[in-house]
């Protein structure tokens, strides 16, 4: 049975996930909220122990919470280095990553009411990228290049590819041309066959325009 999940029809807190189960070659089918009945429908089964979405259900299973579905897919479906040395870098810096927040500025950028604000986030997008970037640069560049930890896909190279696509969405590709090692391992992980078929697929999601924000605040807040 394929994995299902269920948020709304766009990247939010659920991309993330999506290119991680992608990566692992995981097929999965989704289910979007559009009204509040749909929302409190899920909650009643009791399955949001925190009463939010997303919702992973893979393998008997009914998961919340983005991180603890990216743990899971990685611990089970090989995405979590191949020794305990590798584990620990890999959640060493999903952690670093996880500070610079990059991703999580791109993911609430479009629902900030002002341009003053927008303009404050980009400049927060910079400041990060600019303390994190040499150091992920410089990991790549340890490491040959093609992936953050080890010799194989990890799901932080999943998580850091789905940050890079922010960065350009909010910043321009420009930005990118600063950081040739991690621009070129971008571009080599979006050629992986199943990042590939996710990127060229209908389940991608596109930059967040007025319609998917204005439903979610339907469903959010009727």
């Amino acid at each position: 049975m394929a994995a299902k999940l269920t948020y709304f029809n766009g990247r939010g807190r659920a991309e993330v996930v999506r290119y991680v189960l992608a990566g692992a070659g995981i097929e999965f089918t989704e289910e979007f909220l559009e009204k509040p009945e749909d929302i409190e429908a899920l909650r009643a089964t009791g399955k949001l122990i925190f009463r939010q979405v997303p919702l992973l259900e893979i393998d008997g299973r009914a998961i919340t919470q983005t991180e603890a579905m990216i743990r899971y897919i990685a611990r089970n479906y090989g995405l979590y280095g191949s020794s305990e040395d590798e584990m620990i870098r890999c959640d060493m810096i999903y952690d670093g990553l996880k500070d610079a927040q990059v991703g999580l500025c791109g993911v609430k950028m479009e629902f900030l009411p002002s341009d003053v604000e927008k303009e404050a986030n980009k400049k927060q997008m910079k400041e990060k990228i600019a303390k994190y970037f040499p150091m992920l640069q410089g990991f790549l560049a340890d490491n040959n290049g093609k992936f953050l930890v080890g010799d194989r896909l990890s799901f932080v190279d999943l998580v850091f590819l789905h940050d890079l696509e922010w960065v350009q969405d909010c910043l321009g590709e420009e930005i990118l041309k600063e950081y040739a090692t991690i621009q070129a391992y971008r571009f080599q992980l979006q050629s992986l066959p199943n990042v590939a078929k996710y990127l060229a697929s209908p389940q991608k999601k596109n930059y967040p325009d007025a319609t998917y924000l204005a439903s979610v605040r339907k469903v959010l807040y009727p």
